[in-house]
């Protein structure tokens, strides 16, 4: 059996980052929740982080996940596209992972930053195709 494209997102293979806004409280646990049955098990890729409002190259426990270069691809999940988000994936780029921005609710406001992500190299996905994506390659994976 051939294997799926290196392009698709593999869980066993990435880290992932949960940015929540500080000026909610995190729902990390919710969108984790979802995502967790088609995780690794003893899975320890997973990183929550709350976007306080400096930039993530002045958040030393950021930039050292984002260095360790532990996995080839890098998932961000988050609400929203903000200019932390952008600035975040841009890094990600920098050090060479394959990138994919992940976002459960984002609005039609978001296009500048989705179109500037894409330009870049990040791939853009909302929460729910993410999540079919994963579980279309766990199956593939388990025949």
């Amino acid at each position: 059996m051939s294997e799926p494209p290196l392009s698709v997102v593999n869980l066993h293979e990435a880290g992932i980052i949960r940015i929540s806004p500080e000026t909610v409280a995190p729902d990390a646990p919710h969108l984790l929740e979802r995502l967790h049955s088609l995780l690794p098990e003893n899975a320890d890729n997973i990183h929550l982080f709350t976007d306080k409002g400096a930039p993530p190259w002045d958040q030393p426990e950021i930039v050292d996940v984002i260095k360790a270069r532990a996995w080839r691809q890098f998932i961000i999940l988050s609400d929203v596209t903000s200019s932390f988000i952008v600035t975040l994936a841009m890094m990600a780029l920098e050090q060479g992972y394959d990138v994919y921005v992940v976002c459960d609710r984002c609005v039609e406001d978001d296009e500048f930053s989705i179109s500037r992500l894409e330009k870049a190299g990040a791939t853009f996905m909302l929460f729910d195709r993410f999540l079919e994506e994963c579980s279309y390659r766990s199956d593939a994976g388990s025949q």
